[in-house]
């Protein structure tokens, strides 16, 4: 599983300046700059979006261009080497019902651009418009976009399908997201974690929008549902439609934001299977948090001992462990992982690094399991 984030995928929709919509410069030119950039910093793009159209664009553009445009971004990202693009209907009026024929005959029109490649066609779910309110459909309803999927695998043995999930989209179809992850784990290949209030389709980050001090969301559930599936393919934080529309100044702000809760989405995901690639480890910390690691972990990954800094601890037993002084790490095995049990992270890290240990330090975070 790997996280990616704004400056780590091609979105074609970033180029669509006013000389790429007339047909005076190729769209191909800016993703392949955009590409050799990427490179240049450290970065492996293999993720791509494909072209997509607003509604003001759609009433005053050419379909027959906005086709051609869509179709030239697919065939690009296949050119740069993407490994999976993520395709939208590119020519939907928000205000309109989706049509499943047309939206059907533009996937296969796809698969054809890229049969000959082991690319992965990423279908985001998406809600359907009645009566000016947000509807399941057969784009976002689990069953049918199980059924939508499976149907247009059929065709081809390589099976180029997949879901992306979308959970603004998610919320705003008053879906238990934990269990569409479940239920749909066959087919996920992204998951796409957004916020919204659940009744306007905009695009904040994971934990951000809040009432009440709670989530709009339950990002708990979502993470321990996708631990339980032993998701494999990747997190696209991206939230590119809220971040253009911040002033100039303010965008690299939000850039590391993004990066922040990547990281942080990444870090509680693997943070059980971190755990168990030690064969052996010590804790540090004798409070709550040291109980809530034996009670998850504490039989399958028993540590040693725990320490603490405390004087008055040492020679006590916690939940089990002996609560030893720090010094003890000394002697611990180089590849005996220490687990920090302690919200002092990094008054800790600093002190462990100050003892110049070679052992791995894990952070444990009892916040969500």
């Amino acid at each position: 599983m790997k996280v990616i984030t704004t400056s780590d995928y091609i979105d074609y929709n970033r180029f669509k300046k006013p000389p790429v919509m007339d047909g005076d410069e190729g769209i191909h030119f800016l993703a392949e700059a955009f590409m050799k950039k990427s490179v240049t910093q450290g970065k492996e793009i293999k993720l791509s979006k494909a072209l997509c159209f607003q509604e003001k664009e759609i009433k005053t553009r050419p379909k027959a261009a906005m086709e051609r445009l869509f179709k030239e971004s697919i065939i690009s990202a296949k050119d740069l080497g993407c490994r999976s693009i993520l395709i939208e209907p590119y020519a939907w009026d928000k205000k309109t019902s989706l049509k499943k024929d047309e939206i059907t005959q533009m996937y296969l029109e796809v698969a054809e651009l890229l049969k000959d490649t082991d690319i992965t066609i990423l279908i985001k779910n998406q809600y359907d418009i009645y009566n000016g309110s947000y509807n399941r459909g057969f784009l976002s309803d689990a069953y049918q976009l199980k059924d939508f999927i499976e149907n247009l695998n059929r065709a081809y043995a390589n099976k180029p399908f997949k879901l992306a999930l979308d959970t603004g989209v998610a919320n705003l179809c008053g879906q238990n997201i934990p269990e569409l992850i479940d239920g749909l784990k066959e087919e996920l290949g992204l998951i796409i974690p957004i916020e919204n209030n659940g009744q306007e389709d905009s695009a904040a980050l994971p934990f951000s929008n809040a009432s009440n001090g709670q989530s709009w969301i339950n990002w708990g559930g979502i993470i321990k549902a996708i631990r339980k599936i032993k998701f494999e393919g990747d997190i696209l934080i991206d939230i590119s439609s809220t971040q253009w529309n911040l002033p100039g100044l303010m965008k690299p702000v939000m850039s590391s934001r993004i990066i922040e809760i990547g990281h942080y989405f990444e870090y509680l995901i693997s943070i059980e299977d971190t755990i168990r690639k030690y064969e052996s480890r010590a804790l540090f910390g004798a409070g709550n948090m040291c109980k809530v690691y034996m009670e998850h972990f504490g039989v399958d990954n028993t540590p040693l001992f725990t320490c603490d800094n405390n004087p008055a601890l040492w020679g006590q037993t916690a939940y089990g462990l002996e609560i030893k002084d720090p010094k003890s790490l000394k002697d611990l095995p180089p590849d005996t992982a220490i687990i920090i049990c302690n919200m002092y992270y990094d008054e800790i890290v600093t002190q462990l690094i100050s003892m110049d240990l070679p052992n791995p330090i894990v952070i444990f975070n009892d916040e969500i399991l």
